[in-house]
C-alpha cells in the first residue's frame, strides 16, 4: 500500500525529530543518533527509488548532511553511508533518465574536469574534500535531471523548515544555550538556512495567496527562532523576505505600467515596511543577543564576531596573493589563519580562535582554490542565474520565479559576508535553477 505523499513527509520529519532528543539528552548513547539518521536516509531513498519521489530522497540526504558540518567521530560510518546513498540514488535516477542533452553534460564534464586537473596540479589535495565535492556534484546533476515543479520544491522547503523550527525550540527548551545552533550546532548556519527556506515559502505563499492562515504564525516562529540564534544575517534575511514579497506583489500588479510608475508604488511600500520594523525594534528587549550585537555594530564599534570576520577576510586576501592561480589548497585556510592570528597576538588578547573557513564563500574559494577555482564556480553560478532570469522574463507573473529569486539572494549574498549554509543546499538550489534550462516547460504555476 502506497502511503499518501504527506504521510511520507511526516514519517521523515518524525524520524529526524527523534534524533534531537537522543542528540541533546542521551550523551552516552550517541550511537543511536547515527542509527536513526541511517533510518531517515533509508526511508527517504526508499521513497525516491521505489515510489519515484526523488525530492524525498534529496530531502533525507540533506537532513543527514547537516550533521557532517560537525564531524562527530562516533558517526563516521554513518557519513560513509551518506556518500553511498547519494551515489546509488543519483546513478539509479541517471540510468532511468539518461540524456544526451549538452546542457547536462557540460556541467558534468566541466566541473569534473576541474577536479581532475586540480588533482594533477596538487596531488596532495585532501581526499575527503574531493569526495565531498563529488557528492555535491552528484546532488547538483541529480537535481538537473528532475522535472521540478512547485509541489516538489515545497516538499523539500516546508518539511525542512518545520524540522529546523522544531529542532531549534527543542534545543532551547532542553539545554537552553545562549544561541541555538540547530543540527550543525552553528548558530549562523542555522539562521541563514532557516531564513533561506522561509523566504521561498513566504514569498510564494504571499504571491499565490496560499497558506494565508498560517503565514503570520509561521513567520512569527521563524523570526523568534532567528532572534534565539542571535544572528544578524538572519535578521537581514527576514527583511529580504518581507520586502521581496511586498515588492514582488506590487511589481506583478503593475506589470503593465512603466518602470518609473512601478517604482512609485514600490518605494513608498518599502519605506512603510522599514518604518514598521524600526518601530517594532524599539520594543524588543535589549538583553537579547541579536539586539546587543546589532547595537554594537550600529554604534560603529567592533565586537569579537565582527573582528573575527575581518581577520578571516584579511587572511583570505593574503592567502590569495601568495597563490593567486591555484590557491593555497583546499582545507589549508586554517593553517594560514592560525599564522595570522599568532603574528598579531589576536588569539589570546581578543578571544579569537583559528577557523577553517574565511567566513565568505567568495574569499574562501579565492584563497584555497585561486582564480581557476573561482572562475569555475563563477561560470556555473552565472549560467544558473541566467536560467532564472530567463524564467522571470518568460513568466513575469509566476510566483515561483520570485520565490526562487529572493531565496537565491539569501543563499548567495549572506554567505559572502557570513557563513556557508549546510552541506547540500547550494547544490540543491543551483540544481533547481539549472533545471529551468534543462526542462524549459516543466515549471508551471500550480
Amino acid at each position: 500500500m502506497i502511503l499518501p505523499k504527506w504521510w511520507q513527509i511526516a514519517v521523515l520529519i518524525l524520524l529526524a525529530l527523534l534524533l534531537n532528543f537522543l542528540y541533546l539528552g542521551l550523551g552516552d548513547y550517541n550511537f543511536f543518533l547515527g542509527a536513526l539518521m541511517c533510518a531517515c536516509l533509508i526511508a527517504g531513498c526508499y521513497c525516491s527509488l521505489i515510489l519515484d519521489k526523488p525530492e524525498l530522497g534529496i530531502l533525507s540526504i540533506i537532513v543527514a548532511l547537516a550533521f557532517t558540518d560537525k564531524r562527530l567521530d562516533y558517526m563516521s560510518y554513518t557519513f560513509q553511508l551518506i556518500y553511498l546513498a547519494v551515489a546509488i540514488s543519483f546513478i539509479h535516477y541517471f540510468i532511468s533518465h539518461i540524456t544526451d542533452r549538452k546542457f547536462f553534460w557540460f556541467f558534468a564534464i566541466f566541473i569534473g574536469s576541474y577536479h581532475i586537473l586540480l588533482f594533477m596540479v596538487r596531488p596532495q589535495t585532501s581526499f575527503p574534500w574531493t569526495l565531498n565535492c563529488m557528492q555535491q556534484l552528484a546532488i547538483f546533476l541529480w537535481c538537473i535531471l528532475i522535472k521540478w515543479d512547485v509541489k516538489k520544491i515545497m516538499n523539500i522547503v516546508v518539511p525542512y523548515m518545520v524540522y529546523l523550527l522544531a529542532y531549534g525550540f527543542i534545543e532551547k527548551l532542553t539545554i537552553n544555550p545562549v544561541r541555538i545552533g540547530g543540527p550543525t550546532t552553528y548558530a549562523t548556519n542555522y539562521a541563514v538556512l532557516l531564513v533561506f527556506l522561509w523566504v521561498m515559502w513566504f514569498v510564494y505563499s504571499y504571491l499565490s495567496k496560499k497558506n494565508l492562515l498560517i503565514l503570520v504564525p509561521v513567520s512569527f516562529l521563524t523570526a523568534f527562532a532567528v532572534f534565539l540564534s542571535g544572528t544578524r544575517m538572519g535578521f537581514l534575511g527576514l527583511l529580504v523576505g518581507f520586502f521581496g514579497a511586498i515588492g514582488s506583489k506590487l511589481w506583478i500588479n503593475n506589470s503593465d505600467k512603466s518602470l518609473s510608475k512601478k517604482m512609485l508604488y514600490i518605494i513608498p511600500a518599502s519605506l512603510f515596511v522599514a518604518l514598521l520594523v524600526m518601530g517594532i525594534w524599539q520594543f524588543l528587549p535589549e538583553n537579547l543577543v541579536l539586539i546587543r550585537s546589532w547595537n554594537v555594530l550600529l554604534s560603529g564599534k567592533l565586537d569579537s564576531s565582527s573582528l573575527g570576520r575581518i581577520a578571516c577576510w584579511i587572511t583570505a586576501i593574503e592567502s590569495f596573493y601568495k597563490e593567486p592561480i591555484w590557491g593555497i589548497g583546499p582545507g589549508n585556510f586554517i593553517i594560514e589563519h592560525t599564522k595570522f592570528l599568532s603574528q598579531f597576538s589576536l588569539i589570546n588578547n581578543n578571544s579569537l580562535v583559528p577557523l577553517g573557513h574565511a567566513h565568505s564563500i567568495g574569499l574562501n574559494v579565492l584563497a584555497e582554490n585561486g582564480l581557476v577555482g573561482f572562475a569555475v564556480l563563477s561560470i556555473v553560478l552565472i549560467i544558473c542565474w541566467v536560467q532564472l532570469l530567463r524564467f522571470l522574463l518568460n513568466q513575469p507573473k509566476n510566483p515561483l520565479g520570485y520565490a526562487l529569486f529572493f531565496g537565491g539572494f539569501i543563499i548567495f549574498s549572506l554567505p559572502m559576508i557570513d557563513m556557508i549554509p549546510s552541506p547540500g543546499w547550494d547544490s540543491w538550489y543551483y540544481g533547481v535553477l539549472a533545471s529551468l534550462g534543462f526542462h524549459r516547460k516543466s515549471f508551471s504555476h500550480s
